[in-house]
């Protein structure tokens, strides 16, 4: 397990940004501090070397001095002059590579970091927000708060060196310049902070929109919106959330807009009494002819840098901490490094798995959806779960797979609590065909494989891959297709090729088939299929896994004919138990259940 030891604060600071740079990117930071720092030193050498070559010049005009006095002072102002010159060069160079470098190390981490979530954060709509900010452009993010705090530290060594040079000759005039800066920091800190509050509001609509772009962009959804001619009602709801998101940081800009103006305005009074100070300072033989010239013109060139470059630094980086600190915040959340761990190879005898007295509610919610279950299911046999939407039937499997752990009770597999084993044994334990199952765009034979994903792409598998596309009847399907089996799904390669929802589900179901997991869970397997590849797939199921334990949730219960024992739940709870004959013979809600169902059928006919 990896140790982020620089996130490990409660709460970070500005100092904190180039910790976790050099960290990801140590010596392009380095470079860029080292560069930096020379360009914070660079204009006050330029101002003393003009202030010496202007007095030179003076001197030589009066027949004070000879030409050579003057040769010195120019050698530095053409270095200053080439090294700024050179400067963006060097530093384009380096920010691209640093954030090459940020992208490949941080951005490892981040996948990995969300890839060990507990599953709980991808069903919360905060902790959603918090993924769509920090692992948006990360390396943009970071790269951009490094820089911003190099150019307020080269901004602010200018500064001080102006100020010092100006405290030497003109106390008052460095303490109206500090006295100017102070607000400005305020100002422009408070700015960064109401944007970034701003940015977390709008958050909410801005998922709300790439959610709506999705709808009215995404290939799925073509036929419904033309069939049922939404497209107008999904297109006002866009809008009305980017509007409210534009809105949203468009009043933090004009805030920011406002205290900037303030701010400019205050700096080109102060620094033009400043300039007037200097004036009676050289009226008084106090400096000279070329340090006031220097003075002046560097003077003149910080009323941008106090108006809007600090102000803009100081925001951005108010603005980066509280990025850092989400990112510190995403760091923190709970996490399992094994859940990115392939499958333990450990083989492991499923004897039998037991539910204790077992309640659940999901976070930030009132009611249990589990309520004191309590049941038994023994290896090599099949397992039914029946009852209403919203009974607890997909709960029980999201427990039991481990996707969530703060439950009341004990859930244990062979006598241990599923807490007690990792997360890579869980996953050699389990197989399962969610309802909502994922559709990948890549070959067939991926689609299938992956559920293998430690022996992805081993040939050796090859004849059972067959003999399972075989079995699942989708070989008329790959006989059809231009690179057989090898073929890309979806549209994300050029020559991809659609299937029917039916043949995706099939895959999904091969995909559970092609390891040699001992549990075997199918929710809903079979909603895209004709009652006659139902039938079929249950044969095969019972074929299939004869030595495994099977757990079925269904909605059509005359597929549970098969299962040796039927679990009833409504309402959280265990109601009935039993199997197939037995629960019809009995005056219940399995009766209640099927009855209703049966005349369906009749209905339909």
């Amino acid at each position: 397990m990896r140790e982020y030891v620089f996130f490990n604060k409660n709460k970070l600071n500005v100092l904190d940004i180039p910790r976790i740079c050099f960290n990801y990117a140590y010596y392009e930071s380095l470079f860029l501090a080292i560069f930096s720092f020379i360009n914070g030193i660079v204009p006050l050498v330029s101002l003393m070397a003009i202030s010496s070559f202007i007095d030179s010049v003076s001197s030589i005009y009066y027949g004070n001095s000879s030409y050579s006095s003057f040769y010195f002072s120019l050698i530095l102002i053409i270095f200053c002059l080439l090294y700024s010159s050179m400067y963006s060069i060097f530093i384009d160079n380096l920010d691209i590579r640093f954030k090459n470098r940020i992208s490949e190390n941080l951005g490892v981490d981040l996948i990995e970091i969300i890839a060990s979530l507990k599953y709980k954060y991808f069903e919360d709509g905060d902790s959603l927000d918090l993924l769509s900010r920090v692992s948006h452009e990360p390396e943009l993010n970071l790269s951009k708060a490094y820089i911003d705090l190099l150019k307020a530290i080269s901004l602010f060594i200018k500064i001080i060196g102006i100020m010092v040079i100006l405290f030497v000759k003109i106390p008052m005039a460095t303490i109206i310049i500090g006295l100017l800066s102070f607000p400005t920091f305020i100002l422009a800190d408070k700015a960064g902070k109401i944007n970034y509050k701003a940015n977390i509001e709008k958050e909410i609509y801005q998922r709300r929109v790439t959610y709506f772009t999705k709808l009215l962009r995404g290939r799925f959804f073509a036929n419904e919106r033309n069939i049922f001619k939404f497209s107008t009602y999904i297109n006002n709801q866009w809008y009305k959330n980017y509007n409210l998101s534009r809105k949203i940081k468009l009043k933090a800009h004009i805030k920011w807009l406002i205290g900037s103006e303030v701010t400019g305005l205050l700096t080109s009074f102060l620094i033009t009494s400043v300039i007037l100070i200097l004036l009676n300072t050289l009226k008084d033989g106090k400096i000279g002819l070329g340090l006031f010239i220097s003075v002046v013109n560097s003077i003149i060139s910080m009323i941008p840098d106090l108006s809007w470059q600090l102000p803009e630094y100081v925001e951005s980086l108010s603005n980066s901490v509280s990025y850092i600190n989400d990112l510190s915040k995403l760091f923190d959340l709970e996490k399992d490094f094994s859940y990115i761990s392939l499958p333990s190879s450990n083989n492991v005898k499923i004897k039998n798995i037991e539910f204790k007295n077992v309640s659940f509610k999901y976070p930030n919610t009132k009611d249990y959806i589990i309520r004191n279950l309590s049941l038994r299911m023994e290896g090599s046999k099949s397992y039914a779960f029946v009852g209403k939407n919203g009974s607890g039937k997909s709960t029980i499997i999201k427990l039991l797979t481990g996707m969530y752990d703060d439950y009341v009770g004990e859930i244990l597999i062979n006598g241990v609590s599923i807490k007690n084993y990792k997360a890579d044994e869980i996953k050699s334990m389990f197989s399962v065909v969610y309802q909502d199952y994922s559709r990948y765009d890549i070959s067939l034979r991926e689609n299938i494989e992956v559920g293998n994903i430690e022996n992805i792409n081993e040939r050796s598998n090859e004849q059972r891959l067959l003999e399972i596309i075989e079995k699942l009847e989708l070989s008329d399907l790959i006989s059809r297709l231009s690179s057989g089996i090898d073929t890309p799904l979806g549209k994300l390669e050029q020559d991809g090729v659609d299937i029917s929802g039916g043949q995706w589900q099939k895959l999904a179901i091969a995909r559970s088939l092609i390891n040699n997991r001992p549990i075997r869970i199918l929710d809903e397997p079979s909603s895209a299929l004709d009652p006659f590849s139902e039938k079929a797939l249950y044969e095969i199921f019972n074929k299939e896994n004869k030595d495994k334990l099977t757990i079925l949730i269904s909605h059509r219960l005359a597929s549970t004919v098969f299962s040796d024992k039927i679990f009833v739940l409504d309402g959280g709870k265990l109601v009935e138990e039993g199997d197939f004959k037995s629960l019809l013979g009995k005056d219940g809600l399995y009766q209640t259940m099927f009855n209703k169902q049966k005349q369906w059928y009749k209905d339909e006919k």
